[in-house]
């Protein structure tokens, strides 16, 4: 099965699952696949159940997939667990056969401190699986305030300038990814995520990047790369 070759139709997994009293069914069987990294945030626990945070993709045939955007942990007792690689990255890959229990409470606990871990790892690490398109990216934390009764942000657009700011070109990380946009389709694609702890390569001027934390990486990327936008300092300082 090579899940990055299949298309997204969520339609066609909504339609495998059922509700059965707080439990989420597979009718025909079904795979979950996520990060295998999620375990360094404590966004799953791999035992002989798992528990993992509800950002996951889903396929029924290997050929379609939906994904889930939960910023929520899920328990979930799945047939059989495999670690895979999927474009140089481990996942781990839940398979549950026809009938079985995907969801074993759909009562998903209400968590503020997960919080934290997904920014953490989806911001600060720039962390973003290959089943996440732009979209999904920025509006990640948007219903945090359901699920975890924590609004991260006023509204969506400042959901939005803070997700645009790690968005960058597949081709170059000094591109954002906004500027290559050409139509809305291209928002139902992946970006290049930068980790947003990275000074010199979210910083916009020269005088910005020397005065990072990371004093020689700001020197190396302030000689080597263009300002965004100068400051007027620039002129005083670097004549």
């Amino acid at each position: 099965m090579d899940i990055t070759k299949a298309t997204r139709n969520p339609t066609k997994v909504h339609a495998d699952l059922k509700a059965v009293g707080n439990t989420t069914v597979t009718k025909g069987g079904c795979w979950i696949i996520f990060p295998a990294d999620y375990t360094a945030k404590s966004l799953a626990f791999i035992t002989g159940e798992v528990t993992v945070l509800g950002c996951w993709c889903i396929t029924t045939d290997g050929k379609t997939y939906g994904v889930s955007s939960a910023t929520a942990m899920m328990r979930m007792i799945p047939d059989d667990i495999q670690l895979v690689e999927i474009n140089g990255e481990d996942f781990y890959q839940l398979r549950f056969e026809p009938g079985s229990v995907v969801i074993q409470n759909r009562f998903l606990p209400c968590d503020k401190k997960i919080v934290y871990n997904v920014m953490s790892y989806f911001y600060d690490y720039g962390k973003a699986p290959f089943y996440m398109n732009v979209i999904d990216h920025a509006e990640l934390l948007s219903e945090t305030k359901r699920w975890n009764d924590l609004a991260v942000f006023k509204d969506q657009i400042t959901h939005d300038i803070y997700s645009a700011q790690l968005q960058r070109s597949l081709k170059d990380t000094g591109s954002f990814y906004r500027h290559t946009i050409k139509s809305p389709a291209d928002l139902l694609k992946s970006a290049q995520y930068i980790p947003l702890r990275d000074g010199p390569a979210n910083k916009t001027s020269r005088l910005a990047k020397i005065a990072d934390t990371e004093l020689h990486r700001g020197i190396r990327s302030a000689l080597q790369d263009d300002p965004i936008r100068p400051e007027p300092l620039e002129q005083l300082y670097m004549r």
